[in-house]
């Protein structure tokens, strides 16, 4: 048997990533991932672009007939950065926002020991820098 590759979850931000995904969708009710139903208003359909924008959210969910967007996150508890997001994530999420769309961020935290704890707080552009580099550059597409 082929031995595996040991993993830093400190370190590999992509399936940091994934392991942050995963907590959300056990801890949020009604989450999905499927992408944004975007036939819940009929007046968002009327705005092909900014539905067209919405595919690439990390996920949502609907409470009481509400559309809640998640963006997902995570980070080293000790890290004091922002988070990175690209540009047109953040106008859609922005837009949402002016839309009366709740936005939430979900945020994975990993303890130097090992330890996760998560947070969900209110979307607020200030908690994010803009990177269009890299692993992000695959949004540009949508």
């Amino acid at each position: 048997m082929k031995e595996s590759k040991i993993t830093n979850l400190k370190t590999d931000y992509n399936l940091r990533g994934e392991v942050a995904e995963a907590i959300a969708r056990e801890k949020i009710a009604n989450l999905d991932h499927r992408g944004f139903l975007f036939e819940y208003d009929k007046k968002l359909r009327q705005d092909i672009d900014f539905v067209r924008s919405l595919r690439g959210v990390d996920h949502f969910s609907i409470e009481k007939d509400e559309v809640i967007l998640y963006e997902i996150k995570s980070k080293n508890i000790e890290s004091k950065n922002k988070f990175d997001l690209c540009e047109w994530r953040m106008e859609s999420y922005l837009k949402a926002i002016a839309n009366g769309i709740k936005v939430k961020v979900f945020i994975v935290y990993f303890h130097k020991d090992w330890n996760i704890s998560f947070k969900i707080k209110d979307f607020k552009k200030s908690m994010f820098k803009v990177n269009n580099g890299g692993y992000y550059k695959r949004g540009l597409l949508y």
